[in-house]
């Protein structure tokens, strides 16, 4: 016969493990049941054949010059930028403008011109500032403008200026390497890349030889030549395709957004760089980022100087280099030493014994914990003796992302001379490279446009294409990380996230994605930054849930019966005993 005490402690033990389950259970099976009927992972693919719209404004050249069919039919119908498997196609879908030239902005321009050696400059600056404001010639909101031009301005033998900073420094100076003139100022007829347009100046064309097949025939190939410099590729994607080396794919793809440039400065005073415009430079191109700059310097050691003396050979001949500046002055500078340096050696110099003496040496010069870690960038500038250049020049450098160093070597009386603007501009150049921009077009002479860009000009700036592509190739890194995530971590976040959280994952990448697609690149990085960064947070969350759900409650529950059955059967018999003892 079973007791009434041993029913009541069964009862009460079944009552406390019920008790239990009734809080693990449901709330646990509440959540497993959401897997099937959420529908959370199917997330939106990132479309990858696109379509620019492509305005083309022919301004001050008269339809008569210009066979419309005939450009439309030879112009190319599309473009690609990045690597494959992250490869953009672009569709072009081109419509074409014809349009007066506002005399307003002709006589801004001429009164606003330089003049110089018998030629009349014109601002190329004041130019895009002033058909800006057209709204009949906007840039499409998704796409670019090509604007061909004819200048009303009475055949005058012309050409174009672009100065950001310090006209009484750089206006009308020209600069000589070993005699052969340079003027950083003066731009060919093809300019663009202030903002999404670019400019083909072809008064000359026109007043040469007004003919309508050879003024057609032009615009189509400098239209053609052009999209090279407007769907600019990364640097990742170029070197693959020149090459075959894929590793600065790895650059391509880079998600940090805290950056510090750190620069050891040898023999030097580190007082030459601007360093304010160098972050400033880069967080315009990347505005979700944040960027630290220092500069030390120390001089050359007993080792890198004997290192650098060995490989150092005296020229047959000096290289000499020298500017004028507009008030008559002239300052002269000669290499007489140049160090030994392959910097284009199996494309990169990565082989050169100089380059590998920094790179063996990096972890120790910048005190690096993390090798790996590429938003800590290391750039060594060398600055040599004041007759001494390198790689047969005054100046060299290499940036190399997959060896975690830039390094830099320059004449000292180069260093002094130049100035900080220069230097400034060295160093932009070169991260350019770290943060996998690509060289612009230098063919001017064969019909390829100048960007006003760090990538190719003196100017403190990227150019809008270089924003482009950097933005873009961005949020496709981000985009693919934060889908993989998802895809990895299988089911994790439907069961054991919080449902409202995940269903606000989901909306924020399709919000970015909208902007992505609507060429609203700043918005849609910084929007899937976020995302990208709440789907970590949201995992790991329900990783740890995971954990008490699977482990800590299964052991808790055990725990709790274990202790109710014992503590159950101890009052039994306290009781059982209490009971014998009063009989």
């Amino acid at each position: 016969m079973i007791s009434a005490d041993h029913t009541k402690a069964v009862v009460l033990t079944s009552v406390i493990f019920i008790s239990v389950l009734a809080v693990y259970y449901p709330y646990n099976h509440q959540r497993l049941g959401r897997v099937s009927d959420s529908g959370l992972f199917d997330y939106p693919q990132i479309e990858l054949n696109q379509t620019a719209d492509m305005t083309v404004v022919f301004l001050g050249i008269a339809s008569e010059y210009i066979d419309e069919n005939e450009f439309k039919s030879n112009i190319k119908k599309n473009a690609a930028q990045f690597a494959s498997s992250n490869t953009i196609t672009w569709n072009l879908n081109v419509s074409i403008i014809f349009h007066d030239f506002p005399e307003s902005i002709m006589d801004a321009l001429a009164s606003n011109a330089y003049q110089h050696d018998g030629n009349t400059y014109y601002n190329v600056t004041l130019l895009d500032t002033l058909l800006s404001g057209l709204e009949s010639l906007a840039v499409p909101k998704r796409g670019y403008l090509t604007v061909f031009m004819w200048l009303p301005d009475g055949s005058v033998n012309h050409s174009w200026f672009y100065i950001l900073e310090r006209l009484d420094l750089f206006l009308g100076r020209t600069d000589y390497f070993n005699g052969k003139p340079f003027k950083y100022w003066a731009f060919p007829s093809y300019f663009g890349g202030i903002r999404r347009a670019l400019y083909f100046d072809l008064s000359d064309v026109i007043e040469r030889t007004p003919v309508k097949t050879v003024i057609t025939n032009n615009a189509i190939r400098l239209f053609n030549n052009g999209l090279e410099d407007v769907f600019v590729n990364s640097l990742g994607a170029t070197l693959l395709n020149s090459w075959g080396d894929s590793r600065m794919i790895e650059a391509d793809m880079q998600r940090y957004e805290r950056y510090e440039l750190r620069i050891l400065w040898l023999n030097g005073t580190g007082e030459q760089i601007y360093r304010e415009r160098i972050k400033e430079a880069f967080e315009d191109l990347m505005p979700w980022t944040n960027w630290t700059i220092t500069v030390k310097t120390r001089p050359v050691d007993a080792e890198l100087n004997s290192f650098v003396e060995n490989r150092t050979v005296e020229l047959p001949k000096p290289l000499t280099y020298s500017f004028s500046l507009s008030d008559g002055s002239k300052i002269t500078i000669q290499t007489r030493r140049s160090v030994m340096w392959d910097v284009w050696g199996n494309h990169s110099g990565e082989n050169d014994p100089l380059t590998q003496y920094f790179f063996e040496r990096v972890k120790d010069y910048f005190n690096l914990t993390d090798i790996h870690d590429k938003s800590v960038i290391p750039l060594v500038f060398l600055q040599l003796r004041n007759d001494t250049g390198a790689a047969g020049g005054m100046s060299a450098g290499v940036s190399w992302f997959p060896c975690n160093m830039i390094i830099i070597c320059y004449q000292g009386a180069a260093v002094n001379t130049l100035g900080a603007i220069f230097m400034t501009q060295l160093i932009r150049h070169e991260v350019g490279h770290w943060v996998s921009l690509s060289h612009h077009s230098e063919r001017f002479g064969l019909g390829y446009a100048k960007s006003v860009c760090s990538m190719r000009a003196l100017t403190n700036r990227f150019c809008a294409f270089c924003k482009d592509a950097r933005r873009r190739i961005s949020f496709i890194s981000y985009y693919n990380a934060t889908t993989e995530l998802l895809s990895n971590s299988s089911e994790l976040p439907s069961i054991y996230g919080n449902r409202a959280r995940v269903k606000a994952l989901e909306n924020e990448l399709e919000d970015s994605l909208q902007h992505f697609n609507d060429w609203e690149y700043v918005e849609a990085v910084q929007s899937i930054v976020r995302t990208y960064h709440q789907t970590e947070d949201i995992i790991q969350e329900a990783k740890n849930l995971q954990f008490v759900y699977t482990y800590i409650l299964p052991v808790l529950i055990i725990a709790v019966a274990a202790s109710s059955i014992i503590i159950t059967f101890a009052w039994i018999k306290k009781r059982k005993t209490k009971v014998e003892t009063s009989k």
